[in-house]
């Protein structure tokens, strides 16, 4: 064997196993097939992506699975595979690759080896057989695609919800509520909802224990990606965190257990309520939809693209120990993909949003006599996704959130309605009455608006009072926060292309010429003009999880980007009229953090901030910010001075509304607070599942 290296060292391709091993690549390979070298592949990269860890291949090692003649033996086909050579990895891994001497035996040689009329019709006799006994596991292996046969209501208050799991009697979600979200509940054939109540700010489930008597509970004070993990009892009691854990994902397993559970781009076991955490599997992008099987063997999950938003669903089996036995694709690839569940005989059922409002779609792997294979069937019944879902086995309904609608429809687009706080009357009053739009900006002369039409997503321009109206037309199919250049000639804006990353546009808005503001594939987040309107800074969105948010500058001349120094892990930037300063958002942190531009430092001005949108006053003497979330919603602002952040607007009221209050805002012209409310919430609806 080769001089071993570090213990714990990873080889990440067949090269670098083989010459661990002292051995050609095919070796390499042939003992990963027939000896159970522990060889790793690499869920959603290429087919030939593998990796392995040393002190793994040690252990193996040892086990003496590799007889003394084969540790002496010479390296077989030197004659094909050079000391610099990869070979390709086998398309069929179920067996060995062929020797170079081995004839290649096919159905039309194995004829040739007796032509009699005996023998031919013997083997005409077979392949009738084989043809009859391939129709029959055919009919076993792929049961009838099944349909909804009905669908009935349940909730009708108002209030958005997430979150959505049931015990075959009630259902548990989460409801928007006074400015948090509270753990509601409701019986599967509807009627009145019970608040089961908890010391948190906002809370969502995830999964109920396999007693029924608890709930696996996602806890957050803001719009963080990861969040911490608490158990709830449902009928009362003391919560109790899951250890130190925060995820994006987690589950609990049928025989309650173990929770598995995702945080990074790694999926962990924890069998004692987080005290110690075992690492199952990594992966090149972010798992998430963590699912058990009723059996409590596997684990479906998806792995999701955070640059187009591509989700590509995959499963794990374990081996009890819990080691990971396989893990396998589905070959199933979604964009938006809002939720999964299983029912009791194997099938998941997976919502996606996309472009005719949403659907359902299961998958089911069967298995008779050996035989496995994925199927997939979209569902006549379209939602409005993706939204969550939850399945009651005993009674074959789906639970669906998808929003309020006509009877029997749940699909009903989503409604905007604007908000002018004033602040000499102190009274809230209707903006652009019977129009659905968000993100207003007045234009540098205050006489016109641009904003985003809902739920198109359109660029619009207008008068103030919105007389005047004219679409802009662009090439996104998505576009969020427009701002006007200082000279009133160009809006900037974030849109996306397809299911392309977020990107900054400038558009001429009197005759719709637009260009993209720099080169690149970022997640680029809303543009904001330097006053002298020869640079945009944004922040990047959809970063978290890779660690890739930072503050960014574009000099418009050539499309140059350089990122603001010290800005790593800040979103949403805002400059300053007067040019001086930067502001931004440490979500993280829940800080508003301000850039001097001249000394380029960094300097913390508030904390406690738990919304998404900054705005400066118009003398650059204040940054306004929002805390629309908890028992006091407001939006405040903070002197540049250091003094006491001061309250502006108190949004309790507006927080009971059913709907919900949007976290973006901004100013007008005279100092005013513009709101966004959602009027369209989303319902609980029950899916009955027949077979066609």
């Amino acid at each position: 064997m080769a001089e071993r290296r570090g213990a714990t060292e990873r080889l990440d391709s067949w090269k670098d196993i083989a010459t661990y091993l002292g051995r050609n690549v095919r070796t390499a390979m042939r003992w990963e097939q027939g000896k159970g070298l522990p060889v790793h592949r690499v869920p959603g990269g290429h087919r030939q992506a593998v990796y392995a860890w040393t002190h793994e291949i040690d252990k193996w090692l040892r086990k003496g699975i590799v007889s003394q003649s084969e540790s002496a033996e010479v390296h077989e086909y030197s004659d094909h595979v050079d000391a610099g050579e990869t070979a390709a990895e086998p398309t069929n891994m179920s067996s060995p690759p062929r020797a170079a001497s081995e004839p290649e035996i096919t159905l039309a040689s194995r004829l040739r080896f007796g032509s009699s009329p005996r023998r031919l019709v013997w083997v005409a006799a077979a392949l009738i057989l084989f043809f009859v006994g391939a129709v029959t596991l055919r009919s076993l292996a792929f049961p009838p695609p099944i349909q909804f046969t009905g669908v009935t209501q349940l909730t009708s208050d108002g209030f958005p919800k997430e979150g959505l799991v049931t015990d075959g009697r009630s259902l548990y979600f989460g409801e928007h509520r006074n400015g948090g979200v509270v753990l509601a509940a409701t019986s599967v054939a509807g009627g009145p909802l019970r608040i089961i109540p908890t010391p948190f700010l906002k809370s969502t489930p995830l999964d109920i224990s396999s007693d029924r008597k608890e709930l696996l509970v996602a806890v957050r004070e803001g719009e963080e990606e990861e969040r911490a993990l608490w158990i709830v009892p449902i009928a009362g009691g003391p919560p109790r965190p899951v250890g130190n854990v925060h995820c994006q994902a987690a589950a609990l397993s049928p025989n309650g257990r173990e929770i598995a559970f995702a945080a990074g781009n790694t999926i962990y076991l924890t069998a004692d309520e987080g005290k110690s955490v075992h690492p199952i599997e990594n992966f090149a992008t972010v798992p998430h939809l963590l699912r058990w099987s009723p059996d409590g063997k596997r684990l479906r999950f998806d792995l999701r693209d955070p640059k187009s938003f591509d989700s590509s669903f995959w499963e794990i089996t374990l081996d009890g120990n819990p080691e990971v036995k396989s893990i396998m694709p589905l070959h199933l690839t979604f964009t938006n993909a809002g939720s999964m569940t299983f029912d009791g005989s194997g099938h998941s059922f997976i919502s996606i949003g996309d472009s005719s409002g949403g659907r359902i779609v299961s998958i089911m792997r069967t298995g008779p006599f050996g035989f496995s294979h994925i199927v997939q069937e979209p569902l006549n019944r379209e939602i409005t996704g993706p939204a969550d879902l939850t399945l009651d086995i005993g009674s074959a309904r789906i639970f669906a959130l998808g929003q309020s609608g006509v009877a029997n429809e749940i699909s009903s687009p989503n409604q905007k309605e604007l908000i002018w706080f004033d602040i000499h009357s102190l009274a809230y009053r209707p903006m652009l009455p019977g129009v659905s739009a968000q993100d207003i900006d007045f234009s540098p002369d205050k006489n016109r608006i641009a904003y985003v039409s809902e739920p198109e997503h359109g660029l619009w321009m207008s008068n103030v009072d919105g007389t005047n109206a004219k679409r802009i037309p662009t090439a996104t199919v998505d576009l969020e926060l427009p701002k006007w250049s200082p000279d009133g000639k160009s809006i900037a804006f974030m849109g996306r292309v397809d299911d392309g990353p977020w990107r900054i546009y400038v558009v001429n808005p009197n005759n719709g010429e637009a260009r993209e503001a720099s080169v690149g594939n970022d997640n680029q987040g809303a543009p904001t003009w330097s006053p002298d309107g020869k640079w945009l800074a944004y922040g990047n969105v959809r970063c978290q999880q890779t660690n890739t948010c930072a503050i960014h500058q574009i000099r418009l001349s050539n499309g140059e980007e350089s990122i603001v120094p010290g800005s790593e892990g800040l979103a949403t930037a805002r400059w300053s009229p007067n040019g001086q300063f930067i502001a931004a958002l440490a979500p993280d942190r829940q800080e508003v953090m301000v850039f001097n531009v001249a000394s380029q430092e960094w300097r913390k001005l508030s904390d406690g901030i738990n919304g998404t949108d900054l705005s400066w006053s118009a003398d650059s003497k204040y940054v306004y910010a929002s805390k629309p979330l908890g028992r006091q919603p407001e939006i405040v602002r903070v002197p540049m001075n250091g003094g006491p952040t001061e309250e502006v607007v108190n949004l309790t009221s507006l927080s009971k509304l059913s709907g919900r209050i949007e976290t973006w805002f901004t100013l007008a012209p005279d100092g005013s607070i513009i709101l966004a409310h959602g009027v369209n919430s989303n319902e609980i609806y029950a899916l009955n599942v027949g077979k066609r």
